[in-house]
């Protein structure tokens, strides 16, 4: 099962304590892996969005891996043309904005919601330090 941390049982989506009537629900399973494992949510609500979050996050994955691959060329290929490196940061940033899949640890600690609200500040950090990167080379 799929825990959040803490001592008291908490929702996957919204972080909060579950209470006396925590609900179950199956995540979706890895292409490679046995059924999903299982996670707690507070309320059919949270359940839905967690499906949702979880089922996108599989589907756009690919789409992830390519844009913080082609960042990183973009990044590695600025070391000889200065003006790939801020484009290579903002193409990051924009990646994690888009997408805000963050680690598991993540979410064990924060919360799914919280987690993606964590990630795309984060990529909008980065958008804004590319612009000033390519401002200022």
């Amino acid at each position: 099962m799929f825990e959040l941390y803490g001592k008291k049982k908490r929702c996957l989506w919204c972080g909060k304590e579950t209470g006396e009537s925590p609900r179950q629900i199956t995540l979706p399973a890895k292409r490679s892996a046995a059924p999903g494992e299982s996670a707690i949510v507070c309320s059919e609500d949270c359940g839905q969005y967690a499906l949702e979050t979880m089922q996108s996050v599989r589907k756009n994955s690919y789409l992830f891996m390519i844009g913080i691959v082609s960042g990183l060329v973009l990044a590695v290929l600025g070391g000889f043309k200065h003006a790939l490196r801020p484009a290579g940061v903002f193409v990051i940033g924009l990646t994690v904005l888009l997408f805000p899949f963050v680690t598991p640890q993540t979410v064990q600690i924060f919360g799914l919601q919280k987690g993606m609200l964590l990630g795309r500040f984060l990529g909008l950090i980065l958008v804004v330090m590319g612009v000033i990167l390519f401002f200022k080379a």
